[in-house]
């Protein structure tokens, strides 16, 4: 303990826990601290809280290991039984207490050559108990002289994983002590694998108990000890005060993702402050950041800094926060009140006025009635340090802000953004319906009234768009409703459109009290209900979430007038009910009576510390604006309680079977940005084993994909696509013997082993292990906006509290068909929106002996992920861009396992792949052309079903072999096919890496189609061969491609059709844009480009030498230009030309151009025209019909 601070010991807070969720987030951490009075605090002494040193109140799951080999000798074992008496003091309380959250539980592992529970965690009650206990089941050794601790500590970890099962202690930190006699190190026996893997979620100390002063032990031990908890019972070592030292360090710890101020930044190990700290990248002012502090966590408070070392210490935090940018600059908690600097302090206590040392930088602070509020700036990047500047509290471009918050528990981490995601905080982006009922009896009084309307004005002048807007859908509509014997309506939701109207509105209708004692909160609520339903009928807007403020001078009413029915009716319709008790004697009456209207905990009181009613509001209004999709759970602090806080993430546990890669593609089928769930701590690990425990479908023992994954080296956490994915940082779940080193084996799930213990990590084959699995996705809130509680959301995270908001389109939007101009000077590529595919796709599949029921399970996966990127499957009435998949499997015969209108979403699929695809046949003979032309008549009977005659069709071919001649040869059928139009793609399924097979499919497949499944890349190939077959041009149009001759080469995005009635450039360029949406004359960006056309030409028999034809470029505002799609920007020529000798020649008459061969021994060569005479053929050009381009018809002309 660091000596300079034990002086502060009598200024801990003394705080006591009025329910289990206040102990479980905040109260039991500021609890540790020695027995004080009110007006005794931290305040007085002037520096940063230390942790508690009452260790009554330790909270706690220890379990002591000991070594009790003849090694130890008898009189060792009776002096380890009386330091393990001696390190409880009386008043501790020990064991489980209903009514005392602060318990700790002992238990005592024994081990020699094996291990013995001699005390489990349940088994002492008290001090008292524990004393009796430990020497009886401590008086001897044995008459083993092997002393293994693996086997001690394998024995203390399962002790305390099957203790915290089912138990409401998930959260509390856990401690294994050590005394050991002997190291013994051998093979499985080594206990420092097993030691390291534990250490991730138990502090592990040591006593080395030598009996020879072997200083060689004690470094052994140190390998297994978390650092700075080794100890030796020689010379003379206080083992007592130094485990009581460590039991307290222990407890006292810090929120997930909050960092606890050390000593020293660098030094991990370093004496620890009951301080934590979390910075936070949110655009706020500094009274919204002050507030934002209060909602992130009980008592927290914008951060202070006492000293240069905190000062110093919060600095070495932005430096290496990703998020922080220099010139760092954040919000601190200093402001200017009444003549004085003061800081910040947690809701309720009074700020401490700032002393001694201070940072200001030069010429700071200036004499301003305005700039009152504190801020740390870097004045220049080349400076590495920030000092205090004083600005305005109602400044928006201070980006980053600290909060401080005293010691509660902690998960250390290197990285922000390896904690869950919070619910968004941005009041400018609240969409909520709110009507404010407040009460203008006599009894509010005008003073009253003219606060509230302050008040109403306040809560909604942090940028929230009041109204409605066609552009933003992020807006708050503001109702008002005044009661006292009767209710009436001052205003419906659409009156005020501004917070203008707003103000003038508020401080207009709550101007005077009436002449009425009466005040009757029924009819309020009855009045707000009926302006809640008149507002959904009028606008679009039954997904906002609903929202009635009482503010409430008295609480009356009773039968008809009783206010409770009307506030349940609402409540269970959805709406959220916040209650402000204006109380004008102060008694708290009112309040505890508007509790029962009020949704927990949404329940304050104007008596509040000054001002800190608005922040309030506000923190509820934010916690009603995150809410998840309809079927998904919201991740919150205790899944028992569910008004505990509230996370921005939402799960859905899927009771489906599927392989991890199936469940990866299904989760982010299930909605926009969703993938495999997170467990970056055991408090989400338990909240999802809670939540499966109550959902129908999942049974024990327990088993579930989760997201963790193993790519390129590393265990990573699944993301949404395109997102990085965050690094595994704590390895505290793995089940005994995992991770196990393979290159297979990269998939992850959750395994109740039995259904005595909690679930543990396993990793396994993402293509063969089935399971059910836990989706996530970010809930809908200030940053995310979902269009309907149905639609797909869209949310782009920067960081963890980086938000940026895009437009979505709602499920019922009409797409329309669009070409958009080139980024680039390039032509244009193919789509590769995998979510926009539109196809009809028949999946062949070889299911004879030959292809084992292993293969067939991989043949599964492959077909579940090759559709799990999001691509619609099936038919909408509303969305054009969908694909049908067929079924067909084969051996001597075939057999259709589903049409193309069997399967109807991607579930279906799944489904009935997984189903179907279950076991082989019992034949060997394996005859693809019966599988093909199972395909053909799959292909006619889906033609009869949906008017889908311009969608491509795709077969897949999944085979183990290749047989057949004759009327089996399937080579004729493979070609009838191809004729049709019909794409094939292979996949050769070997099982003994035949390339002989790879070979023989290269028959049937179409060019560049043909796959194997021993490439690791055989999705990403399925998938591009699909894409590729979803570009092509409509019908009398050509595809430009690498190369003409070769029709296998690349393809572009682009199609080209010639012309052969001669015409002007001018009406050249007219003729195209009418002969097809978005057409226009053909483009030369490059001599690839150029002599393509020319041999298209070539081989177009209305053409002949020399050639001649108009192409889309002209002259323009003094620059040659290319022709694009009307309304779009035409591109300025660049770099590469193909000018006749003598052109361009210098006329304004002459602005249109025209490929023109000299002679029949050159190339074509351009040359400027007249754009209204010098008629010739010409060459169009468009977009080609893709996953961004839906071409509803090919054949007729626009």
């Amino acid at each position: 303990m660091n000596p300079d601070l034990l002086s502060v010991n009598s200024h801990f807070f003394n705080m006591t826990c009025n329910s289990f969720l206040l102990c479980f987030l905040v109260a039991v951490a500021l609890c540790l601290g020695g027995p004080v009075s009110r007006a005794s605090n931290c305040k007085d002494s002037y520096v940063d809280r230390v942790c508690g040193e009452d260790q009554t109140n330790l909270w706690l799951d220890i379990v002591f290991v000991v070594d009790n080999s003849e090694g130890m000798t008898n009189a060792g074992i009776t002096s380890v039984a009386a330091q393990i008496s001696s390190l409880f003091v009386a008043g501790q309380q020990l064991g489980i207490q209903s009514n005392n959250p602060r318990t700790t539980r002992v238990g005592i592992i024994t081990y020699n050559q094996g291990a013995t529970v001699a005390a489990d965690l349940n088994k002492f009650t008290s001090v008292d108990d524990l004393t009796d206990g430990v020497f009886n089941v401590l008086n001897k050794v044995s008459n083993v002289q092997d002393s293994y601790l693996h086997a001690g500590l394998q024995a203390a970890n399962d002790l305390l994983e099957q203790q915290s099962f089912n138990t409401d202690r998930g959260h509390y930190q856990k401690l294994v002590i050590v005394y050991a006699s002997e190291y013994k190190q051998s093979g499985t026996q080594d206990p420092l694998p097993l030691a390291i893997r534990m250490q991730q979620t138990i502090s592990i100390s040591t006593v080395a108990y030598g009996q020879d002063d072997n200083l060689g032990f004690l470094a052994e031990l140190s390998r297994i000890a978390t650092p700075g908890y080794n100890f030796t019972n020689q010379q003379g070592e206080n083992t007592v005060s130094e485990l009581r030292s460590t039991m307290l360090q222990v407890n006292c710890y810090c929120p997930n993702g909050w960092f606890q101020m050390r000593q020293s930044y660098a030094n991990e190990n370093s004496f620890k402050y009951g301080v934590c700290l979390l910075p936070v990248t949110l655009q706020a002012t500094w009274t919204a950041s002050k507030f934002s502090c209060r909602n992130h966590w009980n008592k927290a408070y914008l951060v202070n800094e006492y000293t240069q070392t905190k000062h110093d210490y919060v600095l070495q935090i932005v430096r290496n926060t990703s998020a922080f940018t220099q010139p760092y600059t954040y919000f601190n908690g200093l402001s200017y009140v009444s003549g004085n600097w003061q800081w910040e302090q947690p809701d309720g206590q009074d700020p401490i006025i700032l002393q001694n040392w201070s940072d200001w930088n030069p010429g700071y602070p200036t004499a301003s009635s305005t700039a009152t509020v504190g801020v740390n700036v870097q004045t220049s990047s080349s400076s590495l340090t920030t000092g205090w500047q004083n600005t305005r509290k109602d400044l928006t471009n201070i980006l980053l802000v600290l909060l401080g918050v005293y010691g509660c528990f902690s998960q250390y981490t290197d990285s922000p953004a390896y904690y869950d995601r919070r619910c968004g905080e941005d009041l400018g982006n609240l969409w909520l319906e709110v009507v404010a009922v407040v009460d203008n009896s006599k009894g509010m009084t005008n003073g009253g009234l003219i606060s509230i309307a302050a008040n109403i004005a306040s809560v909604f002048s942090n940028n929230t768009r009041i109204g409605t807007n066609p552009n933003e859908p992020r807006t708050t509509r503001l109702g008002l409703v005044t009661y006292n014997a009767a209710a009436n309506t001052v205003a419906d939701l659409d009156q005020f459109q501004s917070l203008d109207d707003v103000y003038d509105g508020v401080f207009g209708g709550l101007a005077q009290v009436s002449s009425s004692d009466e005040s009757y909160l029924a009819h309020g609520l009855a009045q707000a209900e009926i302006i809640l339903e008149a507002g959904q009928t009028a606008v679009n807007r039954s997904h906002y979430e609903r929202v009635v403020i009482v503010y409430a001078s008295t609480y009356k009413g009773s039968g008809s007038l009783d206010p409770i029915p009307v506030a349940d009716r609402l409540k269970t319709a959805g709406v959220t009910i916040i209650t402000v008790a204006y109380d004008q004697d102060g008694d708290g009456a009112l309040l505890h009576d508007l509790q029962k209207i009020s949704t927990p905990p949404y329940n304050f009181a104007n008596t509040d510390q000054a001002g800190n009613t608005i922040g309030e509001i506000q923190g509820a209004l934010l916690q009603v604006n995150c809410f998840c999709p309809n079927g998904w759970t919201q991740y919150r602090a205790s899944f028992t309680d569910v008004y505990s806080y509230r996370y921005g993430v939402c799960i859905q546990p899927t009771n489906l079977n599927a392989v991890w890669r199936a469940a990866q593609s299904a989760c982010r089928f299930k909605w926009k940005n969703g993938y495999l769930a997170t467990e970056f701590d055991a408090n989400k690990h338990d909240f999802i084993l809670e939540a499966i425990r109550n959902e129908t479908g999942f049974i024990q023992p327990f088993s579930y994909h989760i997201g963790l994954n193993y790519v390129k080296g590393v265990w990573v956490w699944d993301q949404p696509v395109g997102w990085p994915q965050p690094q595994l940082q704590t390895n505290y779940a793995w089940n005994p013997g995992y991770p196990i080193t393979s290159s297979t084996l990269t998939g992850v799930l959750n395994q109740q082993r039995s259904s005595d213990v909690a679930t543990g990590w396993q990793n396994i084959s993402p293509l063969s292990t089935g399971a059910n699995y836990i989706c996530e996705t970010a809930s809908c809130d200030t940053e995310n906006y979902c269009s309907s509680s149905l639609a797909i959301s869209l949310l782009l995270l920067v960081g963890v509290s980086d938000a940026l908001f895009l437009p979505i389109h709602k499920l019922d939007d009409v797409e329309t068909t669009t070409t958009t101009a080139p980024t680039d000077y390039a032509d244009r590529q193919c789509d590769s929106n995998l979510e926009n595919l539109w196809l009809d796709v028949v999946v062949v599949v070889d299911n004879s002996h030959g292809m084992t029921k292993a293969g067939l399970t991989q043949v599964d996966g492959n077909i579940a992920t090759v559709f799990g990127y999001d691509t619609r499957i099936g038919v909408l009435d509303y969305e054009p861009k969908t694909t049908r998949v067929g079924l067909v499997t084969y051996s001597s015969d075939a057999t259709i396992v589903a049409g193309l209108d069997t399967y109807q979403s991607y579930d279906d699929l799944v489904n009935g792949v997984f189903d179907s695809l279950n076991s082989v046949s019992a034949t060997d003979e394996s005859y693809l052309a019966k599988g093909l032309s199972a395909a053909e008549k799959v292909f006619q009977d889906g033609k009869s079903t949906a008017n889908r005659t311009q969608y491509k069709k795709v077969v897949i071919v999944y085979a183990s072999s290749y047989k057949g001649t004759g009327d089996l040869n399937p080579v004729p059928v493979a070609d009838r096919m191809k004729t049709a139009g019909v794409k094939i793609i292979t996949v050769a399924f070997s099982q003994n890496n035949d390339d002989g097979l790879l070979k023989d499919l290269s028959q049937i497949a179409s060019p560049n189609f043909d796959f194997a499944n021993t490439n690791k890349a055989v999705v990403e190939e399925i998938q591009g061969a699909m894409l590729q077959s979803n570009c092509f041009c409509p019908n009398g149009w050509t595809q430009y491609r690498e190369s003409y001759p070769f029709v296998g080469s690349y393809p572009y995005g682009v199609c080209i059709s010639a012309t052969v009635i001669a015409a002007s450039w001018k009406t050249a360029q007219l003729s195209c844009r009418n002969q097809w949406k978005n057409a226009y004359l053909v483009n030369e960006y490059n001599v690839n480009k150029h002599n393509y056309i020319l041999e298209f030409l070539q081989n177009n028999t209305a053409f002949s030498q020399p050639y001649t034809y108009h192409i889309g470029l002209s002259y323009s505002s003094g620059t040659w230009k290319w022709d694009q799609p009307f309304g779009i920007s035409q591109l300025p020529i660049q770099e590469w030309s193909y000018w006749n000798p003598g052109f361009p020649k210098t006329d304004s008459t002459l602005t249109g151009v025209t490929n023109i061969q000299m002679n029949e021994e050159v190339k074509s060569g351009w040359e400027n025209v007249n754009q209204q005479r010098s008629p010739q053929m010409y060459i169009c050009e468009v977009a080609s019909c893709d996953t961004e381009n839906f071409c509803d018809q090919i054949d007729s002309v626009f």
